[in-house]
């Protein structure tokens, strides 16, 4: 950011796709990767909770920004009098994308669960511990 030049407002939106794959790799990969090895969820009921929420809104920042960049493309194509892209603009655009995203992807944070299971068809007696969605009922 030290150009004023690289300033602009498809940088600004490029820079906030960085940041949703960032948060993707820091928390949820290491996750993803141990559950997938060891076949089992060692982190507990509140890091079940947390981890998913992050990795959905993760992918909710980055669809939600890139369909902020289409349509900033497109009004500048179609449009190109009528509309002026300003980095104020796109800088509300962004903090509209996180604040939306944190609020719809509530739901999941709320029915994750950890549960104990059996697996039925082995008579190994090993007891596996997953971080599931459980929708009531």
């Amino acid at each position: 950011w030290k150009n004023r030049h690289m300033r602009t407002v498809t940088n600004y939106f490029i820079v906030n796709l960085s940041l949703a794959d960032v948060l993707v790799t820091i928390i949820c990969l290491p996750a993803s990767l141990v559950v997938d090895i060891t076949e089992t969820w060692f982190f507990g009921d509140t890091l079940c909770k947390i981890v998913p929420y992050l990795q959905t809104i993760s992918v909710s920042v980055s669809v939600l920004t890139l369909s902020c960049i289409a349509q900033d493309r497109w009004y500048a194509i179609c449009h190109p009098l009528m509309f002026k892209s300003t980095a104020k603009r796109a800088r509300k655009s962004i903090v509209a994308i996180w604040v939306v995203s944190c609020i719809i992807m509530i739901p999941q944070a709320i029915v994750m669960e950890c549960s104990s299971l059996l697996p039925e068809l082995t008579n190994k007696t090993r007891l596996f511990t997953v971080c599931d969605e459980h929708w009531g009922g």
